[in-house]
């Protein structure tokens, strides 16, 4: 193990020879941390990156059979913007919602289709909603003055039930250049509707470079990550939620409910978060 990996772990009273490797991946190690300390553990060896070559990832409480799972990645990540790398994903995205925006639908841009599905409520946001006061005596479809506050938090971090903190957590260390280069080693994407690994790899590496964007947690089916340069205003944080949507449908189809919800609560944000059921 690289010594200043080492020094690190001792700091935090955790033995470096705890560290056991992925089977068949010599380029992942791991092992069960207090969750108490393993954001702060976290920060302190990815701050080490540059020298090391090591990003660390929190894996969750319980990976199970996963470990056993790793594959060699299939493919190089593609080249290109963000948009260019979801066009395909894209095309199946309107298949998918298409019908019910009405004509013309199919020949909408990214931007366009989000906005009008919005419009019409199809992830599920009522249209009544849109007309209401908040609090503040402001429409909800004005962009607020302030962005929420956001909590430095992470649900890999807590039980999901109780919100609870975990007790232990698992803790990668991976071999990688660049941080956004873990989806590559670890086993995850390609199922359900989530990208695949290059694929995640590229959108990753495309969003470090505009908003410092590094991944922080991934785990069965969530990725969290660290924003170093959030969008600062209502264009850019709503081209980031359009992205985000097409990427992982669920966080709005299940959660926000409107692509400008999200935006709302991307903008500033240090935190992304991305599930796939």
């Amino acid at each position: 193990m690289n010594p200043a990996i080492a020094a690190a772990l001792e700091k935090f009273n955790i033995r470096p020879d705890e560290f056991d490797q992925y089977p068949g991946n010599a380029d992942v190690v791991w092992a069960e941390v207090p969750g108490e300390i393993a954001f702060e553990l976290w920060r302190t060896i990815s701050a080490l990156h540059g020298t090391t070559g090591v990003w660390p990832v929190l894996r969750g409480e319980d990976l199970g059979g996963d470990v056993d799972s790793v594959e060699e990645p299939s493919a190089i990540p593609p080249s290109g913007e963000v948009e260019s790398l979801l066009r395909s994903r894209f095309a199946e995205f309107k298949e998918t919602y298409a019908t019910g925006l009405g004509a013309g639908a199919s020949k909408l841009s990214m931007m366009d289709f989000a906005a009008r599905a919005d419009e019409q409520g199809i992830f599920g946001a009522e249209e009544d909603d849109e007309d209401d006061e908040d609090e503040d005596g402001e429409g909800e479809d004005e962009w607020p003055e302030e962005p929420p506050d956001a909590e430095l938090s992470f649900s890999t971090l807590r039980q999901w039930d109780s919100d609870e903190p975990i007790e232990f957590v698992h803790f990668a260390l991976v071999s990688v250049k660049h941080p956004w280069e873990v989806f590559e080693r670890l086993p995850f994407g390609g199922y359900n509707e989530c990208p695949s690994p290059s694929l995640l790899s590229a959108l990753f590496r495309e969003w470090h470079s505009k908003f410092g964007a590094v991944p922080v947690a991934v785990t069965h089916e969530v990725v969290e990550c660290l924003v170093a340069r959030p969008p600062q205003n209502e264009a850019d944080s709503w081209r980031l939620a359009v992205e985000q949507l097409v990427t992982c449908e669920d966080i709005v189809v299940q959660g926000t409910l409107s692509v400008r919800n999200l935006a709302k609560g991307l903008w500033r944000a240090p935190t992304w978060y991305f599930w796939w059921d």
